[in-house]
């Protein structure tokens, strides 16, 4: 079987680089729920759930950074 995708650039340009990346996407994500898991598992110091939800989105961005995504 084959997946024959295709686009065209540069009117698809960010379609095209959601596809080529969507290994990538999902290991974010999988970084991320890993995280989430070791708070609840492993304790935190979170007083509010501000804190933790802003904990949370400062992971998401370091992720973003360190994969250099480019986000639209």
């Amino acid at each position: 079987m084959k997946a024959i995708l295709e686009f065209q650039l540069p009117i698809d340009e960010q379609d095209h680089y959601d596809a080529i990346n969507g290994s990538e996407f999902k290991n974010c994500i999988q970084n991320l729920d890993q995280q989430l898991r070791n708070w609840i598992k492993h304790g935190n110091t979170f007083q509010t759930a501000d804190e933790a939800l802003q904990a949370t989105r400062d992971h998401l961005y370091q992720l973003i950074h360190d994969h250099d995504f480019i986000l639209k």
